[in-house]
């Protein structure tokens, strides 16, 4: 944050940057920026998330060095820092969503520097947002952005950046439900299952009816060694009587609740389980093979056959709860992300009322 930190905060002609560094010019850069904003000002986001790409990879080209990207983000945040000056600190919430948003065309169009770029900018300028408003609001906006950054480093398998960005979130946010998950299942995935249960345990204080909280629980917990068994066929015992349970959970639940008796050699009662839970999820795939398994164990080949031949092809379009365990969690994400570009839309006027200063000003200064 401290590059967003030192031009934002710099007086207007105090910068002392020169007009040209690493090949830029900054009037071509500012006046190039200023016209992808006044676009997004009008309302026409995707319109402008195209001039964005024409103008940034036309100026920086396809791989950009460090400096000059450096350089080209000082210019275009002496632009926002005039519009900070003409309206108020609210102008940077639109702006960062607009980045928000360019990180992921810049992503699917793989251009990795310009994403990287556009991912810089949206997390410092929310930052900024929140160290310069000084309201839970803005602390819970900034602890979003950084939350639906943080899921996008999980899905590209940069585990540890995932947990710093989702650990910075939480310092702007503690309550953010969707980083404390993300987090816990980011130290789950790295077998790290004391911070993962401390995550956890916090996801429950907050939501004791958390049932995907307490299924991780339970399994971190069951992974750690001199655990009391009991007490996770409780945290499983309790997943099963929660109310409005996804179905994945449940059949997860079943199965480790099963396993657990199973471990002990108590099939009966395994069994009991599996049943149990082919009865609230009939069909269940996993289940079923489950209690083909048991019911072989018990020397009881026949019936065991014919509960295998009686599964149903699954659909390979939908994932089976113990894939969608396995997946990164993305519960709340798409509101989330929903809800900071209705903040960016409601805030687009201050963009267009800066922009019109900042002209004015301009004029006069000519």
């Amino acid at each position: 944050m401290l590059a967003a930190l030192i031009v934002l905060t710099a007086t207007a002609g105090g910068s002392g940057r020169p007009a040209m560094a690493a090949g830029l010019d900054a009037e071509e850069v500012q006046s190039g920026y200023r016209r992808v904003l006044a676009t997004l000002a009008a309302g026409d986001e995707d319109q402008a998330l195209e001039e964005l790409f024409v103008f940034e990879t036309g100026v920086l080209g396809e791989m950009p060095r460090p400096g000059k990207v450096e350089d080209f983000w000082r210019f275009k945040l002496r632009v926002i820092r005039g519009l900070i000056e003409s309206q108020t600190v609210e102008v940077l919430v639109p702006v960062a969503v607009f980045h928000h948003d360019a990180y992921l065309l810049y992503r699917e169009r793989r251009r990795p520097i310009l994403a990287g770029h556009s991912r810089t900018m949206a997390q410092e300028l929310a930052e900024v947002y929140a160290a310069r408003a000084e309201t839970q609001e803005a602390n819970v906006f900034a602890g979003w952005m950084l939350t639906s950054f943080a899921s996008f480093h999980q899905l590209s398998r940069s585990v540890s950046t995932s947990i710093a960005v989702y650990g910075r979130a939480l310092e702007l946010d503690p309550a953010n439900r969707a980083a404390i998950m993300g987090i816990a299942v980011s130290f789950e995935r790295r077998a790290e299952y004391e911070r993962a249960i401390e995550a956890l345990q916090k996801a429950l204080r907050i939501d004791p009816g958390n049932a995907e909280a307490r299924l991780r629980l339970a399994l971190c917990a069951d992974r750690k060694e001199g655990v009391d068994k009991g007490a996770i066929r409780g945290q499983l015992e309790r997943v099963l009587t929660e109310s409005e349970v996804e179905p994945w959970v449940r059949s997860v639940a079943f199965q480790e609740l099963a396993r657990q008796y199973l471990d002990e050699g108590r099939t009966e009662t395994a069994e009991r389980i599996i049943r149990r839970g082919l009865t609230e999820l009939p069909g269940d795939q996993q289940l079923s093979i489950q209690l083909s398994a048991i019911l072989d164990a018990r020397r009881r080949p026949g019936e065991a056959l014919k509960v295998l031949t009686s599964i149903e092809t699954g659909d390979w379009n939908h994932s089976s709860p113990r894939q969608i365990y396995d997946q990164w969690p993305t519960k709340g994400l798409a509101e989330a992300r929903e809800w900071m570009r209705q903040k960016m839309f409601d805030r687009l006027p201050l963009i267009g009322k800066g922009l019109s200063a900042s002209r004015i000003a301009m004029e006069k200064d000519s």
